[in-house]
C-alpha cells in the first residue's frame, strides 16, 4: 500500500519529533491513527488501559503505543511511552495538521497591536492592545483578545472565542468554538497529568472534556472535571498546559 509522504511518518520520525522508544521496525510507516480493534497497515494504536490488553494479540495495526510492561504482548512494531494516551494524541496532531484555509488579516479585523506575519486573522476579529501574539497562531472569525493577552506559538483559536485581558495561552493550543478564557492574570500552561482513559475511539474524543493535551501534561478528564476543577474554572482559574484543547462548558 503507497501512502502520501506528506500525511505519513516513519516510526523513528515519529520518535525524533515526540520522545519515546521504538521497538521493532523503526522504517514502519503511518499515516492514521486507529482503534486497536480496528486498526490495519498503515495504522497506528494504543494502549493505556489494562483491560484491553488482550487485544493486542490480534491487533492488525502497524505499530502500537504502550507502555513497556505490555511491549511483549504485541508482536509488530511498537513505541514505548509512560503515557500512550498523550502520546496517541500528540500522533494524531501530527498527522492530521491544522490548516487554516487563509492568511494575512482580514480588511474587518480591528487590531490595536501587532501581529506577526506569520498569523492569521479571520473576519471580524478584535484584538486589543498590548497583545502578544506568537509565530503562526490562527485566530478564526469573531474572536475576541482582550488588552494585554497572550497567546502562544503555533495556537488556533476557532470561531467567536473570547480571551479576556491578561491571560495567557500556551504554545500549540487549540481553543474551541464559543470558549471564554476569563480570570485576572490567569494562565493556560503549567497544568498538571489528567486521567485520561480510552474510549476505542480512531481519535481521541469527548465534548464534555474541559480541557485536553496534545503535549501530554494533559488537564483533561473526558467524564468531566472533579468537583475542585469545576469550581476552579467556574472563577476563571483554567488550567491547561502547552499543546491543550479547551472546550466551551
Amino acid at each position: 500500500m503507497a501512502f502520501r509522504d506528506e500525511f505519513s511518518f516513519t516510526l523513528a520520525e515519529i520518535a525524533a519529533q515526540l520522545g519515546g522508544d521504538v521497538l521493532g521496525d523503526k522504517q514502519t510507516r503511518i499515516s492514521r491513527v486507529a482503534a486497536l480493534g480496528s486498526a490495519g497497515e498503515g495504522d497506528i494504536a494504543f494502549l493505556s488501559n489494562p483491560k484491553f490488553r488482550g487485544q493486542l494479540a490480534a491487533c492488525h495495526a502497524s505499530a502500537v503505543i504502550l507502555r513497556a510492561d505490555a511491549a511483549a504482548d504485541f508482536s509488530g512494531a511498537c513505541i514505548v511511552t509512560a503515557n500512550p494516551y498523550a502520546y496517541y494524541a500528540r500522533v494524531a496532531s501530527l498527522l492530521n495538521p491544522y490548516e487554516a484555509g487563509f492568511s494575512g488579516v482580514h480588511p474587518s479585523a480591528a487590531l490595536e497591536s501587532t501581529v506577526p506575519a506569520s498569523a492569521a486573522i479571520g473576519p471580524h476579529v478584535s484584538i486589543g492592545k498590548g497583545v502578544r501574539l506568537g509565530e503562526g497562531v490562527v485566530i478564526n472569525a469573531g474572536c475576541v483578545i482582550g488588552d494585554g493577552a497572550a497567546i502562544g506559538d503555533g495556537s488556533v483559536l476557532y470561531p467567536r472565542v473570547t480571551v479576556y485581558h491578561h491571560c495567557q495561552i500556551g504554545q500549540r493550543c487549540i481553543i474551541h468554538a464559543g470558549a471564554v478564557i476569563c480570570g485576572d492574570h490567569r494562565r493556560v500552561c503549567a497544568g498538571r497529568a489528567g486521567d485520561a482513559r480510552e474510549s476505542g475511539a480512531a481519535q481521541p474524543s469527548g465534548r464534555r472534556s474541559l480541557a485536553r493535551s496534545r503535549d501530554g501534561l494533559a488537564a483533561g478528564w473526558p467524564g468531566g472535571a472533579p468537583r475542585a476543577e469545576r469550581t476552579a474554572l467556574a472563577a476563571g482559574i483554567i488550567r491547561g498546559c502547552r499543546g491543550s484543547e479547551i472546550y466551551p462548558c
